[in-house]
């Protein structure tokens, strides 16, 4: 994230990067990367939709959740994002908005 001092690239970053900090499950990178597109559709706010009609016209297809913070967010004395959450039209692109492909895990049998 950009208040990271250590840090002397402040860029998406691979998605296999700073390994020392997998959750204890081994999931990397949940916060400040990318913010990430979800599976999981939302209500714009007024707000949103005034925002984002200055771009697409018109923005009347699904708008889906955007969860995370991105490596461009300033996260100094934040609670850091994990839960931070928006909704964006289903076509929207930014170079700071992706996605996390999940897979759910089998049972032992």
């Amino acid at each position: 994230v950009r208040d990271n001092d250590r840090l002397g690239k402040h860029a998406i970053m691979q998605a296999d990067s700073f390994l020392q900090g997998a959750s204890p499950c081994g999931a990397l990178n949940m916060v400040g990367n990318v913010l990430e597109f979800i599976d999981k559709t939302g209500t714009p706010t007024p707000e949103s939709r005034s925002y984002y009609a200055r771009y697409l016209k018109p923005p009347l297809e699904p708008w889906f959740e955007i969860r995370g913070r991105s490596f461009n967010d300033d996260l100094a004395g934040d609670y850091g994002g994990v839960w931070d959450e928006a909704v964006a039209p289903a076509r929207w692109k930014s170079s700071i908005i992706g996605f996390r492909c999940v897979k759910d895990v089998l049972p032992a049998h």
